[in-house]
């Protein structure tokens, strides 16, 4: 068993760049929501997609205080909004609209009821989008839920199903997707740090938000030409951040190659994938392998670590640490038996993993 570097080094830098972040909102009383931030069109763009999750509410909220108006948040000056546009969510509906067109379903074009905002209002960061009319700028569109202005908190998220009797108010139950365009292009999700609030009603309650980073996974990945020993690289659990045990193992359990015990062997991290067949690395003797990373990218070798025979492993201890920086975190890794004789070297499987909470 041999230890590396913590594994953000490891894998050649800081953490990979997050395009995606869910933050959950909550309080005692039942009232909660959900947000996700997603980069789009390269980082020219931010998805906002919202949701109201409320199982109750505060004593006294009418059908207007239940209603999620906004979603806030500080750029921290790296960026402004220059518009967007707003669709129900898909799985989504909105309810006792009265523009004379009805109520609308998944996907429909709801622009017209939100706005966005970039110099903030009572109780929120900076930048925010919603329903409410105080301080935003309408994203346009037509008018599908009276009057033709901004008048939150008609137009805002009710729960599914309503936690207090709407009573006519018109509402989208129960989540919308607004799409805004920046004035900059972002390459990662760090503002966030900066803090997320939702507003319910008109200055109702305001809660603020709490990062979810989703659960690790790993993915063994076998090179489409069967050339390698397949199943060879194997991750001793989920990588979660604070898994100081987490360890990728290289072994023939099966002796398909016939190595020798003791033969030693390396482990290639890398961010860089492909399938690139090389003479002489495969599990026949002589026959070509796939090599699985692309090591003409900043890559990591490490080792050697002796294999002791089918069924005793090769094993590589990547300590990961408790860092929410991490979360997110994508890498590969591939491993090579210096074999010698017939079986010459050998390359295992590819494993890709995702480092979660």
């Amino acid at each position: 068993m041999k230890a590396l570097v913590p594994f953000a080094i490891c894998c050649l830098g800081s953490a990979a760049a997050a395009q995606s972040q869910l933050v959950e909102f909550s309080a005692a009383s039942g009232l909660a929501c959900e947000a996700e931030f997603t980069l789009v069109g390269g980082g020219s763009s931010l998805e906002i997609r919202y949701r109201n999750t409320s199982t109750g509410t505060p004593v006294g909220f009418n059908s207007s205080d239940q209603l999620l108006t906004s979603v806030s948040w500080d750029f921290g000056g790296v960026a402004t909004m220059l518009g967007g546009s707003a669709v129900v969510g898909p799985l989504s509906t909105s309810v006792n609209f009265d523009g004379g067109f009805g109520d609308f379903g998944p996907g429909q074009d709801v622009s017209g009821e939100f706005g966005f905002g970039n110099g903030g209002t009572t109780g929120l960061h900076p930048h925010f989008v919603g329903s409410n009319m105080s301080g935003l700028t309408p994203f346009g569109g037509p008018n599908l839920d009276g009057p033709d202005v901004l008048d939150g908190p008609q137009a805002g998220l009710v729960a599914n199903p309503a936690v207090v009797a709407l009573g006519g108010l018109g509402a989208i139950q129960d989540e919308v997707v607004i799409t805004v365009q920046l004035d900059a292009t972002l390459t990662n999700l760090d503002f966030l740090d900066n803090g997320v609030t939702a507003e319910f009603g008109s200055d109702a309650a305001f809660l603020d938000g709490t990062p979810v980073c989703a659960p690790g996974s790993n993915t063994l990945v076998n090179d489409t030409a069967g050339l390698n020993l397949a199943g060879s690289l194997t991750a001793s659990s989920e990588p979660f951040m604070g898994n100081l045990a987490y360890s990728l193992c290289m072994d023939d359990a099966a002796d398909a190659c016939g190595m020798p015990a003791g033969t030693p062997t390396l482990l290639f991290l890398s961010r860089h994938t492909l399938e690139f067949v090389f003479a002489g690395l495969g599990c026949a003797p002589g026959a070509p392998g796939t090599i699985m990373l692309n090591l003409t990218a900043p890559y990591a070798m490490y080792g050697p670590v002796i294999w002791n025979g089918p069924g005793s492993p090769a094993c590589y201890t990547v300590p990961l640490p408790d860092d929410p920086s991490l979360c997110g975190f994508t890498c590969s890794g591939q491993g090579l038996f210096l074999g010698s004789g017939p079986s010459g070297l050998v390359l295992t499987n590819r494993q890709d993993l995702i480092i979660g909470g």
